[in-house]
């Protein structure tokens, strides 16, 4: 029944009173995931579902952004006390928010792996290279990435950042264009 997308408000919310259905974990799940269901009765069910099936809330299309960035919230609670291997899997699959605060590491492994990332966009990374705690290897990870290192715009905020290795840095600036020359002599 919740895999129809037409149902009404009135049918969720009667599946989600009931005793029986609202104690099962696949229908908790999909009541989240359905489009119909009001935000009263998705949010407070975010709270107990698996962080796997989190990520899955977020990557599916038709569900709220507000769900959507409550669900982040609680799988951005829960990355401190998930074992390793889990984080490096978030870090491949999740959300590009999600993967982008996953780069606030020493974890080599893991700064790659949310790299890789195929939701992670040059918003989320220039957010992350102008915080002041970046590590250094974030920096140097995104400098030698094969994906990110080819983009202009990021170039230029690795030259400007000084965590960048200075290799690095000279190899980007023959790329740059008499403008942004001049505005880098001038940081």
């Amino acid at each position: 029944l919740l895999e129809r997308k037409d149902l009404p408000a009135e049918v969720l919310r009667g599946i989600a009173a009931h005793k029986e259905t609202a104690r099962n974990y696949a229908v908790r799940l999909a009541l989240v995931r359905h489009p119909r269901t009001p935000r009263l009765i998705s949010l407070p069910i975010l709270k107990f579902l698996y962080l796997f099936d989190l990520v899955r809330v977020c990557q599916t299309p038709a569900v709220a952004a507000d769900v959507k960035i409550v669900a982040e919230e609680t799988i951005l609670n829960k990355v401190e006390t998930i074992p390793r291997g889990e984080r490096i899997t978030l870090a491949r699959r999740a959300s590009g928010r999600v993967a982008a605060s996953l780069l606030m590491t020493e974890d080599r492994e893991l700064i790659l792996a949310a790299l890789d990332n195929p939701f992670l966009s040059e918003a989320h990374l220039f957010r992350v290279l102008a915080r002041q705690d970046v590590p250094p290897v974030v920096v140097e990870s995104l400098a030698q990435h094969e994906k990110w290192s080819h983009r202009y715009h990021l170039r230029l905020a690795l030259i400007r950042n000084p965590s960048t290795p200075l290799p690095r840095v000279l190899a980007f600036l023959p790329d740059l264009a008499v403008n942004d020359l001049r505005d880098v002599c001038l940081d």
